[in-house]
C-alpha cells in the first residue's frame, strides 16, 4: 500500500524572500554561494517541530476515548513509539524591512536582509519526502500560524486515513495506514508555528535527508551536500549546504537591504565589490527605513 503525502493549502509564491543575517553571514553566503539548511530543532522557537505535535497527539487520545477501534489503537501505538523525523531548514521572510526581524536575526539592526528570487531554486510549495533527488527531498513552504487552519489540517489527515483504514483487510494493513497517518501529521508540523511568530511572515526551504549509520560509517541520502557542523551558543549544530552556484537565467540574489544601524552611503562600493567579485550582479542595494539605533 502506498500513501502520498497530504496536500497543503495553496499559497502564491512570493516574488522575493528575505534572509536576515549579520555581516559574517552575508559574506559567507555570497562567497560560498550557498544557503545553510540547519537542524530545525536548533531554531529560536523551542517548540519548533513540536507545536503541532501536542495538538495532534491530544486529538488522537480524544478520538480513541470517544471510539475504541483498531485504527485508533494503531494510531495510539504510533504515538507511543514516536520516532522523530529530522528536517533541515533555511528561514526567510516575505518582508525585508521589519524591525523585530532586524533585532532578532540581524545583529540588532547592524546586519542585512538578503533578497532571494525563489524561482531560482525551482522548489514547489509542497511537503518534501525521503528520496535520492532534491526535487522530492526539498520544498519551499509558507509557515502556517493560524490555529484554526492548523486544527483543520489535523482533522483532514485523520479523516482521510480513517477512511483508508476502513479498507484495510488485515491488522498489518491497519498498522501501515496508522504509520502513514502519523508520518503525515509529523510532516505538516514542519510548517506550523505558534501564532506569536506571525509577524515573521516566514517561508522556509525544508530538506528531508535520510541519515543512517551503515557499515562504512555515516551515510546521507537526499541528493544534497554532505553533512557539516557549526557551533552556536555552546551547541554543535548539523547543517547542509544548498548551493546556488549553478548559472541560470534567474539571478538568485535580487537585492540586499542594509539594517537600520548601517549606512548605504558608506558601504555601497564594498557591497558591490563583494557581489561582483563572487559572480553576482550588484543588484539593488537599499537602506532600511527603520529609525532604530
Amino acid at each position: 500500500m502506498e500513501f502520498p503525502l497530504v496536500s497543503i493549502p495553496n499559497s502564491a509564491m512570493p516574488n522575493v524572500i528575505y534572509h536576515y543575517c549579520n555581516a559574517q553571514g552575508l559574506k559567507g553566503i555570497i562567497e560560498g554561494k550557498a544557503i545553510w539548511l540547519s537542524d530545525v530543532r536548533c531554531c529560536n522557537d523551542y517548540m519548533e517541530h513540536n507545536w503541532l505535535k501536542e495538538k495532534y497527539d491530544y486529538k488522537i487520545d480524544s478520538l480513541r476515548a470517544q471510539e475504541e477501534s483498531e485504527f485508533h489503537s494503531a494510531l495510539a501505538a504510533e504515538k507511543a513509539n514516536y520516532r522523530e523525523h529530522l528536517a533541515f531548514v533555511a528561514c526567510f521572510s516575505t518582508h525585508g524591512d521589519v524591525l523585530s526581524q532586524w533585532r532578532a536575526y540581524a545583529e540588532d539592526g547592524a546586519g542585512f536582509a538578503i533578497g532571494f528570487d525563489p524561482r531560482y531554486f525551482k522548489f514547489s510549495p509542497s511537503l518534501p519526502t525521503y528520496g535520492s533527488d532534491v526535487s522530492v527531498t526539498c520544498g519551499l513552504l509558507p509557515v502556517c500560524y493560524d490555529e484554526i487552519e492548523q486544527n483543520q489540517l489535523i482533522e483532514q489527515i485523520l479523516d482521510e486515513y480513517r477512511q483508508k483504514a476502513l479498507l484495510g483487510a488485515t491488522p498489518a494493513d491497519l498498522r501501515e495506514v496508522a504509520e502513514a497517518c502519523y508520518f503525515n501529521l509529523q510532516m505538516i508540523s514542519i510548517f506550523c508555528k505558534n501564532p506569536a511568530f506571525k509577524e515573521e511572515n516566514e517561508w522556509r526551504i525544508v530538506y528531508r535527508p535520510l541519515i543512517s549509520r551503515g557499515s562504512s560509517g555515516l551515510e546521507v541520502f537526499g541528493g544534497n551536500s554532505n553533512i557539516f557542523f557549526r557551533t552556536r551558543n555552546h551547541n554543535i549544530i548539523p547543517y547542509f549546504k544548498l548551493s546556488f552556484a549553478e548559472k541560470q537565467i534567474v539571478n538568485p540574489v535580487t537585492e540586499i537591504i542594509l539594517g537600520p544601524k548601517r549606512r548605504l552611503t558608506d558601504e555601497s562600493d564594498v557591497l558591490c565589490w563583494l557581489l561582483e567579485r563572487n559572480g553576482s550582479s550588484c543588484g539593488r542595494l537599499k537602506q532600511s527605513s527603520a529609525t532604530y539605533r
